[in-house]
């Protein structure tokens, strides 16, 4: 079991190397670019981000309101990482295994009239999660529990849902990059 601040701060760490490589990288790129198709039969990278968005708009609400939930604690909060949990960020993590996943319906990528609104809103959606980490830091997210996308009777706890994000943002990141530089 770890200390969940020592948590947090890995994982405010993944948040803010994402967000910086998403300004430097991709932010200033041309339309053209942006909606480049993958060479690779992939999604460009305009796609890529829009995914990571309808994750976001999914699931920053519903941490929000497991973490609203909960009550401050006063004592050092220990943080462990569920089976189910561990399951679904290893399933995204780019360590090792390149496995393809189909993406459900609802987290498909649809028409991209503005690329660059679609990178913003990515910007904008990392900067709120960078506070819901902040947010997080004297309660006990164990505790506090989100459905999933694929269905409601999944529930990951706050810090399992949190990281899991962020290896699946930076699962696409990548992606994007590849597309980049590929």
């Amino acid at each position: 079991m770890a200390d969940q601040v020592d948590y947090l701060f890995r994982l405010e760490s993944m948040l803010e190397a994402q967000l910086t490589e998403t300004v430097a990288v991709f932010q200033n790129l041309s339309d053209e670019r942006l909606l480049q198709p993958s060479s690779s039969g992939g999604w460009s990278i305009a796609e890529c981000f829009e995914h990571l968005n309808s994750y976001a708009a999914y699931y920053h609400p519903k941490v929000w309101k497991a973490l609203d939930k909960l009550s401050v604690s006063e004592t050092p909060v220990k943080f462990r990482n569920t089976w189910i949990g561990l399951y679904f960020i290893r399933m995204m993590s780019t360590d090792g295994s390149r496995v393809r996943y189909r993406a459900i319906k609802q987290h498909k990528p649809v028409a991209i009239n503005d690329p660059h609104e679609v990178v913003s809103r990515f910007i904008q959606f990392q900067e709120e999660l960078l506070k819901v980490v902040k947010a997080s830091k004297n309660k006990p997210m164990a505790k506090g529990k989100v459905a999933t996308s694929l269905s409601r009777l999944i529930k990951l706890n706050i810090g399992d849902t949190l990281e899991f994000l962020l290896v699946h943002n930076q699962r696409h990141i990548q992606q994007a990059s590849r597309n980049l530089w590929g």
